[in-house]
């Protein structure tokens, strides 16, 4: 008797580890398989920019674990980036891809409100009272920001001066804003992004 309980144990235990492998194998070949064919991921249409738009405008709280905005799933969903399958380092990588495919493209439409309707996304996120975007595209994800608008023609690096130039000019000058400018401008700086007349 205690012959068999101990052998249905050792086939319980047996049974156990063999399908913690079985699905730690299916997870690393799910993995491997979204590394390997980030081609398959279509190009963002524009209500599926504007939903990213949206989501910084109108500030949400995530509903997916690992996400503090609503934006961030936003931006790992139109990527074809999977929070329960891709590591960060895949995900990244196939953020990267979709923003140089897409990043000219990647405009904020009709919001009359913002002084940077119609721009690029990361000019739009600066005048939406949440830098989190940008900072997280510079830092986070090391995005390529050397690129003109086709808004305005200029790179994020002439919008924060020429904003800058702007706010000088027009009392009450707004110190905080043209701070957050300048240290928005260094981080880019550091991280390589150039003015238009540079590229």
């Amino acid at each position: 008797m205690k012959n068999d309980i101990q052998n249905m144990k050792l086939i319980f235990i047996f049974l156990l580890l063999n399908g913690s492998i079985s699905y730690a194998q299916n997870r690393i070949s799910e993995e491997e398989t979204s590394q390997q064919n980030p081609k398959d991921c279509p190009s963002p249409n524009p209500s599926q920019f504007l939903d990213v738009c949206n989501a910084i405008w109108n500030t949400s709280y995530a509903t997916t674990a690992g996400f503090g905005y609503t934006y961030q799933e936003k931006i790992w969903e139109i990527a074809c980036a999977k929070p329960s399958v891709d590591s960060f380092e895949i995900a990244k990588a196939k953020i990267q891809k979709m923003w140089l495919k897409n990043r000219e493209n990647f405009r904020c439409f009709n919001f009359p409100t913002s002084i940077a309707t119609d721009k690029n996304i990361t000019k739009f996120s600066l005048e939406s009272g949440v830098p989190g975007f940008i900072l997280e595209a510079i830092k986070r994800y090391n995005l390529d920001m050397n690129f003109k608008d086709p808004a305005d023609n200029k790179t994020i690096m002439d919008y924060i001066k020429d904003r800058q130039e702007v706010m000088l000019k027009q009392p009450p000058i707004d110190q905080a804003k043209i701070d957050e400018y300048e240290k928005i401008y260094n981080i880019l700086k550091n991280k390589g992004a150039k003015h238009a007349k540079d590229l």
